[in-house]
This record gives C-alpha cells, sequence and structure tokens, in this order.
C-alpha cells in the first residue's frame, strides 16, 4: 500500500457488539491496555506536535459516537484525525458510512489491522486542512466528528463551515476553547472565536467532559465533548460573514482599548479617527465600550455602518 492509498476493502461487517468495544479485538481488556499494546506492537509514540492523545474512556466514546450518529441520521459522518481508530470503530457501529482523514502516515498499520473487520468505513491519509470535504464524502451531507488538536482547532471550524455540506460538528476540544465557544459578552473568554461560533452556530450542548485521565497520554488540560449544530442560514445577509468577522478581529486586536481607539489604531482594518466615530454614531454605539461587550447583533451594526463608510470591504 503506498503513503497515499486508502485502507483496503474490509472484509466484512463486524456486529454493533463488537465494533462499540473501542478495537475490535478486545480478549477481554480494557481499551487503555489494548491502546498501549497497539502501540508498542507498532513501535509508536505519540507525537505532541500533532496533539495525538487517544481517547480510552469506552462510555465517553460511545456517548460522542451516539451523537454524532443522531446528527448524521444515517448519513456519512466525516472523522478528522482517527488515530488508532477507536471513536472510528464506535461510529462504524452506528451503521452509517465513517470516512476518516489521519495525516500521520505511521498510522497506517495499526488503523488497517483495527478497522480490517469494518466494511463501512473509508480511511484517507492526508492533511484535513488540504483535503476536498465534499469530495470525500462524495457530495452527500455529513457531520464531523474528532478529537480536535489544539494547534488547528481554529483553522479547522474555518474549513468546516466553509464547507456547505456540512451540517454539524461532534467535536473534542480543549475545555478552555469549549469555554470560548459558549461565552456571554462581558466575559474574559468572550472572543473572535465566539462570535464566529454565533455566525455559524445556532446552538451549542455539551455531550461529556473529559478528564486527563481519559487520554492515553494524559494531556495537562481537561477536555469537553460538544454538539456544535449548524445554523440553516446566516443570522443576517448585511454585512456579509466576511466583513463582520473582519470587523470582530480588528476590534478585539487591542481588547483592552476602547472601541474608538481600538479601531483606530488596528492593523487589520486601517481606519482614520473620524470614519470610527462616524460609524459607531450610525451603529448607535458607545465608543468607550470594549470589543468583549458587543453582542453579535451590535458587531453586524458596527460592521453595517462601517461597510456604508467603505471601510469594511478594504
Amino acid at each position: 500500500m503506498s503513503p497515499n492509498d486508502d485502507l483496503p476493502e474490509a472484509r466484512g461487517p463486524a456486529s454493533a457488539d463488537q465494533a462499540r468495544r473501542g478495537l475490535v479485538s478486545s480478549a477481554g481488556r480494557s481499551l487503555a491496555a489494548r491502546t498501549r499494546d497497539l502501540l508498542a506492537r507498532h513501535g509508536l509514540r505519540p507525537r505532541k506536535s500533532l496533539g495525538q492523545s487517544f481517547l480510552i474512556n469506552e462510555a465517553k466514546l460511545e456517548q460522542i459516537a451516539g451523537a454524532a450518529a443522531e446528527m448524521a441520521a444515517g448519513g456519512p459522518i466525516l472523522e478528522v484525525g482517527p488515530g488508532l481508530g477507536a471513536l472510528t470503530v464506535a461510529l462504524a457501529g452506528h451503521g452509517q458510512p465513517v470516512v476518516a482523514v489521519e495525516v500521520d502516515q505511521r498510522l497506517q498499520a495499526p488503523l488497517a489491522a483495527v478497522l480490517e473487520p469494518l466494511d463501512n468505513v473509508t480511511v484517507h491519509f492526508a492533511d484535513f486542512l488540504t483535503v476536498d470535504l465534499d469530495a470525500v464524502v462524495g457530495g452527500q451531507p455529513f457531520v464531523l466528528a474528532g478529537n480536535l488538536p489544539y494547534q488547528i482547532t481554529t483553522p479547522l471550524l474555518e474549513k468546516a463551515f466553509a464547507a456547505p455540506r456540512c451540517v454539524g460538528l461532534v467535536i473534542t476540544v480543549q475545555r478552555e476553547v469549549a469555554q470560548r465557544l459558549r461565552a456571554q459578552p462581558g466575559t474574559r473568554d468572550y472572543s473572535p472565536l465566539t462570535l464566529f461560533c454565533q455566525y455559524h452556530v445556532e446552538r451549542v450542548e455539551t455531550i461529556c467532559q473529559l478528564a486527563p485521565g481519559d487520554f492515553l497520554p494524559a494531556p495537562a488540560v481537561a477536555s469537553t465533548a460538544l454538539v456544535l449544530h449548524r445554523r440553516t442560514s446566516p443570522p443576517f445577509t448585511d454585512p456579509t460573514g466576511e466583513a463582520f468577522l473582519r470587523v470582530v478581529r480588528a476590534a478585539f486586536n487591542q481588547r483592552r482599548k476602547a472601541l474608538r481607539s481600538g479601531l483606530a489604531g488596528s492593523p487589520l482594518l486601517p481606519l482614520d479617527r473620524a470614519i470610527v466615530a462616524a460609524a459607531l454614531e450610525t451603529a448607535a454605539l458607545d465608543g468607550q465600550r470594549r470589543a468583549e461587550t458587543l453582542t453579535l447583533e451590535e458587531f453586524a451594526r458596527l460592521a453595517r455602518a462601517l461597510g456604508e463608510a467603505g471601510q469594511a470591504d478594504a
């Protein structure tokens, strides 16, 4: 098998009970023991640079897989970073197609061994951030699932929401990221990521909390599994999403400053003080407020006002 080949066709379906064990050949051993054995057998060490921490809590794996299966409603699930295949197997046990994208070429042999009995799983070895998501799922509506590496969480979310057929996400993220996704205005966790999420997501639900000990190796931080229900249409059409997020990032670039001075001094959206003052007045916003206090709707008004001045789309 060449480095870019998909895994060969599986020889037959595993039973649902078999699939839900986390790794197919369980022999009554814990998922943690099976994971350690798989790593040792293939001479592998998890790579910190890839954010590799393998989920070993079988009950929580099934909660996450069940949430993804419910959202997918029989359609395909696109898994980012299957690792050693524990979540992949749990997802496959619900019966729908699973397409996994893995960047680490070293995992070809262990994944082939784990997934061999499953006939509804396809694995692509590629960088998720460069893959044509619609193409790998055959142009069907899909749910994205996976344990997201911290270092690519934001670009991965941006890519997922840029794919029009992605109907929602079931993801595990570091708890601080989960807090930012669900933050309220005026809190320290409120950020551009919060507003990006609010623009694209109708509802965020928590599946479960995960302790460091639920992973191998144990990370230094806790994690949260979430369901992100995508909006069927954007919350507004004027301004565009690009213009809205450009203004959000510019306002937060100097978040400790008041809006009036922060926007005028932002290198992300060059604005002079007169334009900023006029836009704030048009949007009926106090220029002494900080970015972290503005709601989604208030940022939309501000971006619209700057757009009318010919600045937000510059």
